[in-house]
């Protein structure tokens, strides 16, 4: 059995020290932990394995969890996907001075195109040099084998040219 867990707290230096072992005191495996800071908040989201008794003993210490790490919890129990066949992976990168419509446009594409989005990570920055508002954008896709990659990549070219965004389509090795 699997639960997946999004959090929010604020950043403190014990919080994944004290929010793992209990995970782990309660039966269960950690089998996938990210986390990012976003702002003075740290956004956690993890995916738990275990047996129903342990799952159950998790969800029972949430409450204790939030009132003493001042975590905000959001848990769903979950069944493992099946894993794809005949599916090729590719990682897509695109960096661009930033504007709102890129990232909805690209994930519109794939979605469009039925290929799967696996993973996204979004950033913006400054450069020291600029004042430009830049965007980094990396995706990790699956693209079923029915999908001709060439007329793939050739129509995600053409919507990046007509972004104005640089960008790489490469498969993951």
């Amino acid at each position: 059995m699997q639960l997946v867990i999004c959090a929010i707290a604020p950043h403190k230096p014990q919080l994944i020290k004290q929010l793992s072992r209990t995970l782990v005191d309660s039966g269960g495996n950690i089998e996938e932990l990210r986390l990012t800071t976003l702002g003075d908040q740290v956004s956690l989201f993890l995916s738990i394995s275990g047996t129903w008794n342990a799952i159950a003993k998790i969800e029972t210490q949430f409450p204790r969890l939030q009132e003493q790490l001042g975590i905000t919890i959001l848990s769903q129990r979950a069944e493992t996907l099946p894993k794809l066949t005949n599916h090729l992976p590719y990682l897509i990168e695109v960096v661009a001075i930033y504007n709102a419509e890129i990232l909805p446009n690209i994930v519109r594409f794939f979605s469009d195109a039925d290929v799967r989005i696996e993973d996204i990570n979004s950033h913006t920055y400054t450069l020291a040099q600029l004042e430009t508002l830049m965007l980094s954008l990396t995706l990790r896709i699956y693209v079923p084998n029915t999908i001709v990659i060439s007329n793939l990549r050739g129509d995600f070219f053409d919507l990046a040219d007509e972004l104005n965004l640089d960008a790489v389509m490469e498969p993951i090795k």
